[in-house]
């Protein structure tokens, strides 16, 4: 079945407060357990993105009451801090947005038969938790993983091991709606275009802005995508492309960034 893309996704100021914690906070997800911040530097690198303060706030308060964040005051001014749920997560994020440590697809999948399971509604739940796509009704597939432990299956499921073939690479394309994935790496490449080639260097204001939403929109992208082995991909699969182009924006905007982060106290 085709799927429709969204070239333009737009903002949810809920995520990208999350990408500015896991990108700008966590340092890349470098920074295990990082210190409250001032809510202050965070509106002001919003604002560059066009967010107003009202806007921000509803959205702060919004990941405080889902445990995203945790609040504190002292006096007047308010700091948040990462719970440590949302740390492990930031962390395991971090390893696959960055590329330091990213699963390697075997080009197998890990197969999964629910029709003989006791209560098959919360087979279907815990598996889809735990990353399988159901192909058919009572089919589930995941790519098996190098170095991975097996996952832990509902009681009553049936597993099985499935090698590469031209069957299981057109089931993974849907079941992970790759060809709407495709369409957005393209649209990222082209937004990011600037980012290829050098040129005129970026103020620091600019370059903040910039890295937020080259991490925001790449993030959004590399967390749908299975990362699968090369055989199971479409020949024109644009995934490594937009990776390198990621890696070589955020090496041109580093510097300029990091300057108006420290300005603005989100650095030492």
């Amino acid at each position: 079945m085709t799927q429709t893309a969204t070239p333009t996704p737009p903002f949810r100021v809920w995520s990208l407060i999350v990408t500015i914690f896991g990108d700008v906070v966590m340092d890349r997800g470098t920074i295990a357990e990082p210190e409250p911040i001032w809510i202050a530097p965070v509106l002001d690198l919003l604002a560059l993105l066009g967010v107003d303060a009202a806007a921000a706030r509803t959205n702060f308060s919004r990941l405080v009451a889902n445990e995203t964040l945790m609040r504190d005051k002292t006096g007047r001014n308010t700091f948040y801090r990462l719970s440590p749920c949302s740390r492990a997560d930031f962390r395991k994020a971090a390893s696959i947005i960055y590329g330091r440590d990213l699963p390697r697809h075997t080009g197998r999948f890990a197969l999964a038969v629910i029709d003989r399971a006791q209560d098959r509604a919360a087979a279907r739940e815990q598996l889809t938790r735990s990353g399988f796509r159901f192909i058919t009704p009572g089919a589930a597939i995941l790519p098996e993983r190098e170095v991975e432990k097996p996952v832990t299956l509902p009681e009553g499921v049936i597993p099985a091991i499935a090698p590469a073939s031209l069957a299981m690479a057109a089931a993974a394309r849907e079941a992970w709606q790759l060809d709407a994935l495709a369409q957005n790496y393209r649209w990222f490449l082209d937004e990011f275009a600037d980012l290829r080639q050098d040129g005129a260097p970026f103020d620091p204001a600019a370059a903040a802005a910039r890295r937020v939403l080259l991490v925001h929109h790449f993030r959004r992208l590399v967390l749908r995508d299975p990362l699968l082995s090369d055989e199971n991909l479409p020949a024109d699969w644009p995934g490594m492309a937009a990776r390198r182009l990621f890696g070589r924006g955020l090496d041109a905007l580093a510097a300029p960034s990091e300057i108006w982060l420290r300005d603005h106290g989100l650095r030492e």
